[in-house]
């Protein structure tokens, strides 16, 4: 128990160094929660859902609010992840739920499933709106090697679409820090956002990217502002060297390669 002692506080001293350095990583679940689950900072919440569902739902999102995640209760001792619930509008009486979710070492893909399930059971009969999961993952998923993943409702046969009243998306970060960096002219709208979370831009690539595309440029003040407060910085470093260990634990398993 000691040397556990010890081994937390080298680590946490590691993380403090690296942060004297600028060095951070954008996949922290308490940086994420700043940057994305304010209220003051909710429009940069609809911008990346938007890059993520605005094709699949053939809508653009015109507004958003935050909803509780405690309205959806997903109980669980073993996944670690941030949720932010919010309902989007689509325009008119038009409008989706939808989780956006920081994924950090889940053992199971059906936990979007179960969170879809429970946003449906919330609403009332008469009055069914859509629903999608957003996950960003900081670990790579087996099988496919591409970093976007969506999943709806099909057809086994004709490839049919049942419905897009449920949608399942998948972003994994470590697959799309492998792909050849574009030109930040040439970037898609998720393209931007995905290298945010990446976060393997130089600082002149950054301010390019901040004024083709000015919600991520604000994401990255919001990230610069979170590390001006202490507490912010405390918070990060546990929950940072929590990863970690936890990493750590999983690779010495040989449940992460």
């Amino acid at each position: 128990e000691e040397k556990t002692m010890t081994d937390r506080k080298e680590l946490e001293s590691e993380i403090q160094e690296e942060l004297g350095r600028k060095q951070y990583s954008l996949m922290n679940d308490e940086l994420f929660g700043y940057v994305f689950g304010r209220e003051e900072r909710r429009d940069l919440t609809a911008d990346l859902l938007g890059a993520v569902l605005e094709e699949s739902f053939g809508h653009s999102i015109t507004g958003i609010s935050f909803r509780p995640a405690e309205e959806f209760p997903i109980h669980s001792d073993k996944d670690q992840f941030s949720r932010i619930a919010a309902r989007c509008e689509l325009g008119g009486d038009e409008h989706i739920f939808v989780e956006l979710q920081l994924v950090n070492f889940m053992e199971s893909t059906k936990m979007p499933l179960i969170c879809c399930a429970m946003m449906l059971n919330a609403q009332p009969e008469h009055d069914i709106h859509p629903v999608a999961t957003v996950s960003i993952f900081s670990y790579s998923l087996p099988g496919d090697e591409d970093w976007r993943s969506e999943y709806h409702f099909f057809n086994n046969e004709t490839h049919h679409l049942l419905s897009n009243g449920l949608g399942i998306h998948f972003l994994e970060v470590p697959k799309f820090a492998k792909t050849v960096r574009k030109p930040v002219s040439e970037m898609t709208r998720l393209e931007r956002w995905m290298e945010f979370f990446a976060n393997r831009l130089s600082e002149e690539e950054k301010e390019e990217l901040a004024k083709i595309d000015p919600a991520v440029g604000r994401a990255y003040a919001a990230a610069e502002d979170f590390f001006t407060d202490r507490e912010n910085c405390r918070k990060y470093i546990r929950r940072e060297a929590e990863l970690r260990e936890a990493l750590a634990a999983l690779r010495s398993s040989g449940d992460l390669s």
